[in-house]
């Protein structure tokens, strides 16, 4: 997601166990999981940092429900949660109306678990990873119908490298701020 997508379209959230957050350290140098003023972390270890990543999830994608006139939004910057905690999952409150919510607030969520009853019923898809023996399908699926992949290995040595060198990149977001007229009169254009 980080290497096809700017830290300023996607906003990634983290909410991991306190003896997990090894295994994300290189989460912590990417911008994708700072918010746009670099003052708060989308890294949520504690109960309490997780009341503050829902304070803002209300703030600021709740929001958006509010503002939203249809169905499909179209909503910059797109967050993506990643949930490997059941227990602070559940202490999120705003996650909880988001996954309840009928409309796209431009918000997707990951989530990791040992079994099925791990994910809340609004799961729709369910990833199996299992090394060469891995399987795809929908939840609510009555057919048994899968789909069986091998899966990757991943090298966390990449993942440092990679959080690095994109931690590195400096966008020029004040360039971007200029947008084009609807129209110019034809005097406008004269002159």
């Amino acid at each position: 997601l980080v290497a096809l997508h700017s830290y300023d379209e996607l906003k990634i959230m983290l909410v991991v166990d306190e003896h997990e957050e090894d295994k994300w350290s290189f989460a912590k140098y990417m911008p994708h999981f700072w918010d746009a003023d670099k003052e708060n972390r989308f890294f949520a270890k504690t109960v309490d940092d997780v009341r503050e990543l829902s304070t803002f999830l209300e703030k600021d994608v709740l929001s958006r429900r509010e503002r939203s006139t249809s169905k499909q939004g179209n909503y910059f910057p797109h967050y993506v949660m990643i949930v490997t905690s059941t227990a602070l999952r559940k202490k999120c409150t705003a996650l909880e109306q988001i996954l309840e919510e009928d409309s796209d607030l431009g918000f997707s969520v990951l989530m990791l678990g040992n079994s099925i009853s791990d994910f809340p019923k609004e799961t729709e898809m369910v990833i199996g990873a299992n090394g060469d023996d891995s399987v795809i399908f929908r939840k609510d699926e009555t057919t048994g119908k899968q789909i069986h992949f091998k899966a990757d290995r991943a090298n966390k040595d990449v993942f440092e490298n990679v959080s690095v060198q994109i931690a590195n990149i400096e966008l020029d977001l004040e360039d971007q701020k200029f947008v084009l007229p609807n129209m110019l009169t034809f005097l406008e254009m004269f002159n």
